[in-house]
């Protein structure tokens, strides 16, 4: 039987277990797969029917390429065997005794045994009549030595001559050709129709590399699934790195320690950019380059100012000027194939930008990117940070990650769905994404955190706790969280106060039952007593007994309110100048704390307010830049003004690199997509950098109720009349108590 005719059986044997491939696409793998070998896939595949879904390692290697083919065709129903040894899915390149094929680094761990001369564990290079040798007593092993006819020394055995006398590898002088296309007479590499080729003159047929799509000399012809690769693509087999243990291409074949390419070692050198002694990632033209200054070049092209096109300039003229790659004598432009950008290409020849859409289908799935996830997909290739987002696609752990998980899974995208990894930073932020693209719809996380809260305390007290807190967390505690998230109203704080609500009801529950008591028999000195012996958070008490007591589950108990203080924390005039003036002027503060910290020192805004502002909130006017903190607008100093823009401005450079909507613009931009700056976090950023919040604000405050009436100052920063009347009563803008002390000074 001829080579089409067993291409034809084995296509019709597959097509019929995979009815939903298309045979054209069946025969074009089979084909690529089988190679020369294909009247073997054939005879396997008749005797073994099930050997593509059976998982059977103990199968011809073209039938494993197939299977490999056919699973990266989509075939669910082609089980690729694993190594029969270590049960992982790598390269079977070797068999066991039994046939079972098993991976590289199985089939050394068999080979590692006891050498019977020196006695040492390791690879035995052969076997003798005495037992297995290791490489080294075989390389000095005296019976494979004879003496030379040339030097008469006992050395390997390099050749033998027609009389059987024997030559080193010193003596040995292989026959002498002329090239056929240099004349140089020297040893032949290979022979064509020209005649003989030395080293330097033979060259293999160039073919088109399936890394980078050029034509070029393969190095490593296809095999597995794998396509041919040029040198510049190959990077080595998939192994275990022995230095970081993870599966990569690595390098070390015959020294059998495995290294990937970011744990072996560079050679050293003065870098030309940096001019820091580190490892060498590359040579350009003017000179050896380390990884950050590679990295920072490729990321960063420029004009070349002898042929004006934007290239990394990876070159020197005689004017000491940076120029590209070909205008230095190089090919190396670094342009992308599809777009013809210069710069940093996620791949061979194409940049990260062009490669993102096989990146996102290979990550998703060709439907999953088509169909639902396809508004995902959209916003992720509008980032103005392609190497981010694959990154993000790469790393593990990420958001990317865990959607690939939840794909295969088979489950539908819900919040509920995300809610079962409620610790999981990547949760989250994938969340964020999928609302930000509108696949998942709105909702108030605060809310939904809080409720999801309240269920996981509820099911860890005892049941008789809970017929009595379940009522009131329902009814009343998360009955007002829920009314001010339909308002709009809920903050974070407004959520940890519905915490610590439930929090002391539980704790005082528990108290009660570690008296032995029963919660209709308390009286009010136990409630005092358990007042006193802890903390002022436990006067929040006093919500669950006023429920309590008027549901008839406890009787008329009564816990003081939250005592009222006036502010006790102030700059003096000096400081609040210093602090203000150092928000101006110092560079070297970040812009977030530069702008957060002026607001906050000039106007005493809470930085709650602060983290909600948005780019529309800045207005520009005939009288200059005013910001709306309250009913109506600020006008700024010019000074302030510079501040706020600034961070506008960095704030939209840094919304432009996230994928998803960025419809609100947020002053103070949060890392997770469509979310502000957590209040809290911008209050440690502010303290880190030696502005305290709760000081500059009193101070500022004050200073301002010693200027402006009440009412005003509700007005511009959004406070409460009461408030802001409390303020300018603190501030002495009040006189009626001096005028009437005045008088009755004068009687």
């Amino acid at each position: 039987m001829n080579r089409d005719e067993a291409l034809d059986d084995v296509t019709a044997m597959v097509a019929g277990l995979l009815p939903g491939i298309p045979a054209t696409a069946v025969r074009t793998v089979a084909d690529r797969a089988g190679a020369g070998a294909i009247c073997n896939v054939r005879a396997h595949l008749r005797r073994h029917p099930d050997a593509l879904t059976s998982g059977d390692g103990r199968i011809p290697a073209g039938v494993m390429r197939l299977a490999v083919a056919l699973r990266e065709l989509g075939a669910a129903q082609v089980v690729v065997p694993a190594c029969a040894d270590c049960g992982q899915h790598r390269p079977l390149d070797y068999r066991r005794p039994d046939q079972a094929r098993i991976c590289t680094r199985c089939s050394e761990k068999r080979r590692v045994k006891l050498c019977s001369r020196c006695g040492e564990l390791g690879r035995l290079q052969v076997r003798l009549a005495e037992g297995g040798l290791c490489s080294h007593c075989y390389r000095t092993d005296p019976a494979r030595r004879e003496r030379c006819a040339d030097c008469g020394k006992a050395k390997h055995v390099a050749t033998r001559r027609p009389d059987g006398t024997v030559l080193c590898s010193e003596c040995y002088q292989p026959p002498q050709h002329t090239c056929g296309t240099c004349r140089k007479v020297g040893p032949a590499k290979a022979f064509n129709e020209a005649g003989a080729l030395c080293k330097s003159c033979y060259q293999r047929a160039p073919r088109a590399c399936g890394g980078c799509g050029q034509q070029r000399q393969i190095v490593i012809r296809a095999r597995d699934g794998r396509p041919d690769l040029c040198a510049s693509c190959y990077n080595g087999p998939i192994r275990t790195c022995s230095s970081c243990g993870k599966d990569r291409p690595c390098r070390g074949l015959r020294t059998g320690r495995y290294l990937c390419l970011s744990c072996a070692p560079r050679s050293q050198d003065t870098c030309a950019l940096c001019h820091r002694m580190a490892g060498v990632k590359t040579r350009w033209p003017l000179g050896p380059v380390c990884q950050p200054c590679y990295s920072r070049t490729k990321r960063h092209p420029g004009e070349c100012p002898l042929c004006t096109a934007v290239r990394p300039l990876i070159g020197l003229d005689t004017k000491d000027r940076r120029i590209c790659g070909p205008c230095a004598g190089t090919d190396k432009h670094y342009s992308c194939a599809t777009c013809g950008n210069s710069g940093d290409n996620r791949r061979k020849n194409q940049c990260h930008r062009c490669a993102m859409p096989d990146e996102l289908r290979a990550a998703f799935g060709q439907t999953a990117c088509e169909t639902f996830l396809a508004p995902l997909v959209d916003a992720l290739q509008q980032v103005g940070n392609p190497p981010a987002v694959m990154n993000w696609l790469h790393r593990e752990n990420s958001g990317a990650a865990l959607l690939r998980e939840l794909l295969a899974s088979g489950y539908p995208l819900t919040h509920e769905l995300l809610d079962t990894f409620p610790n999981r930073v990547s949760a989250l932020y994938l969340r964020n994404l999928l609302v930000q693209s509108e696949i998942l719809p709105t909702r108030d996380e605060r809310m939904a955190q809080a409720e999801a809260w309240m269920n996981r305390v509820l099911e860890a007290v005892p049941d008789r706790h809970r017929l009595i807190l379940q009522p009131y967390a329902t009814w009343v505690v998360l009955r007002r969280v829920r009314q001010r998230a339909r308002d709009g109203r809920l903050t974070a704080s407004g959520a940890s106060h519905a915490r610590t609500q439930i929090n002391c009801a539980r704790n005082f529950l528990a108290w009660v039952d570690s008296l032995n008591l029963q919660l209709r028999t308390v009286t009010q000195t136990e409630v005092d007593w358990w007042i006193a012996d802890g903390a002022t958070s436990r006067l929040r008490l006093r919500d669950f007994l006023r429920w309590t007591s008027r549901t008839r589950l406890s009787q008329d108990l009564f816990v003081p309110g939250w005592p009222d203080s006036e502010p006790v924390n102030f700059l003096d005039q000096d400081e609040h100048i210093a602090q203000l003036t150092r928000c101006v002027n110092d560079a070297g503060l970040p812009a977030d704390v530069r702008a957060a910290g002026a607001l906050v020192l000039l106007y005493g805004v809470r930085v709650t307010r602060i983290s909600q502002l948005k780019a529309e909130h800045i207005r520009q006017t005939s009288d200059g830049s005013s910001i709306e903190l309250g009913a109506s607008p600020v006008l700024m100093p010019p000074a302030v003004e510079q501040l706020v823009t600034t961070q506008a401005e960095a704030a939209r450079r840094y919304q432009a690199t996230q994928p998803g909507s960025t419809a609100e613009r947020w002053l103070f931009p949060s890392p997770l997509p469509g979310r502000p700056a957590s209040a809290h976090r911008l209050s440690m950023r502010l303290v880190e950098h030696g502005i305290e919040v709760r000081s500059a604000r009193n101070t500022a405050l004050s200073s301002l109720a010693d200027d402006l009436p009440a009412p005003v100052i509700a007005d511009l920063l959004g406070l409460h009349i009461n408030t802001a009347e409390r303020w300018s009563k603190l501030a002495k803008r009040d006189w009626t108590g001096y005028l009437e002390a005045r008088a009755t000074e004068l009687r």
